[in-house]
C-alpha cells in the first residue's frame, strides 16, 4: 500500500496542533501531530476532564465533537472516557 506522500507525488509538511491538546483549539487533553502524512494522536490515560453530562462516565480526553485536522478537510472526533465506579448497593 502506498502513503499519501507517495500518492501525491507532493512531499508533505510536518505539523502539531496542539492547545491545552487539541485540535483547533476545542479539545481536552489531546495531542494532535501530523508528520509526513500521519496523524498521530496522544493524550495521557491519567487525565480527568471530570464526569460526563449523563455522570456514567469520566472523560479522559475529547475533541467535543468533529474537528478539522488543520486545513486538510480531514475530520477527527475522538472521545475518551472510563465508566464511573458505582457503589453496590
Amino acid at each position: 500500500m502506498r502513503s499519501a506522500q507517495e500518492n501525491s507525488g507532493k512531499p508533505r509538511p510536518s505539523a502539531r496542533l496542539q492547545s491545552r491538546g487539541s485540535i483547533g483549539g476545542s479539545g481536552l487533553g489531546i495531542i494532535i501531530e501530523v508528520r509526513d502524512g500521519i496523524v498521530h494522536v496522544s493524550f495521557p490515560l491519567d487525565n480527568d476532564e471530570g464526569l460526563s453530562a449523563s455522570r456514567k462516565t469520566r472523560i479522559v480526553a475529547s475533541t467535543h465533537g468533529n474537528q478539522q485536522i488543520g486545513d486538510t478537510g480531514v475530520y477527527l472526533g475522538l472521545n475518551a472516557y472510563r465508566p464511573v465506579e458505582r457503589a453496590k448497593r
